[in-house]
């Protein structure tokens, strides 16, 4: 599952380099050389933000995920189905109880 969960860039990643590079853009307007080189550098670090930041994921695929909890000895077991929603893993039904056969036949998958 986890080869199926790709990052991508959010609007906030967007926002945050754009405002770099305007900011960078604005200052080379300036007379002064010391604002110019730091709009030059603020141009540079809204390029590479654009290209580099990347703080949000996507899922390829169904987004579901079966979690088995299980003792030790495999005498008790529940599962419950989970599913990626909005950037986290979220119960998606409830937490059901298996017997002794059930857990048996799961863990020797």
């Amino acid at each position: 599952m986890q080869d199926k969960i790709k990052k991508t860039r959010s609007k906030k990643d967007l926002i945050i380099s754009l405002l770099f590079l305007l900011a960078g853009v604005a200052m080379c307007f300036s007379s002064d050389s010391s604002v110019l080189i730091c709009g030059i550098v603020f141009i540079i670090i809204g390029i590479t933000a654009l290209i580099a930041m990347k703080t949000s994921f996507k899922i390829d695929g169904d987004g579901l995920m079966l979690y088995v909890y299980h003792n030790a000895d495999n005498t008790k077991g529940y599962v419950q189905l989970k599913e990626f929603v909005d950037y986290d893993w979220k119960d998606n039904g409830e937490l059901y109880k298996l017997d002794v056969n059930q857990i048996s036949q799961l863990m020797s998958v």
